[in-house]
Order: C-alpha cells, then structure tokens, then sequence
C-alpha cells in the first residue's frame, strides 16, 4: 500500500494550470528515500542500494572495532 503526500492544492503551475509541479524539487524525502513525483503528490520510495551500502559500512566499521579492541 502506497501512501500519497499532497503539498500543493493544485498541483498545477501556470496562467492556465497548463504545467504539472514538481513537488520532488523541493526534496521532501529523507536521504534513503527517493522522491516519485505523481500528480498533485508525490510519494517516497525506500533506496534498497543506499540502504545496502549503509549496512555494509556499518558492519566493516563495527568488524574493525572488534578487531582493534581485541
């Protein structure tokens, strides 16, 4: 189940609301998150690439420590 964050009334930009917004530009979405821009909304998809590479930064940092604190 998607969840679909409104930021505009509109959605649409222009003398005639001839232009879809982006409301992606303004990077409402957290780092490890990438913003969808739909149609008077946008949505925040998860990043499985920067989530893996967090993980993996996170557990050689943490084999380090072991290693030098034993």
């Amino acid at each position: 189940m998607s969840t679909c964050f409104i930021k505009r009334k509109t959605g649409y930009i222009g003398d005639w609301c001839q232009i879809e917004e982006d409301e992606c530009q303004s990077s409402p979405c957290s780092s490890m998150y990438d913003c969808e821009d739909l149609v008077n909304c946008y949505q925040c998809n998860i990043n499985i690439p920067k989530l893996l590479a967090v993980i993996v930064c996170l557990s050689i940092a943490l084999i380090v420590l072991v290693y030098v604190l034993r």
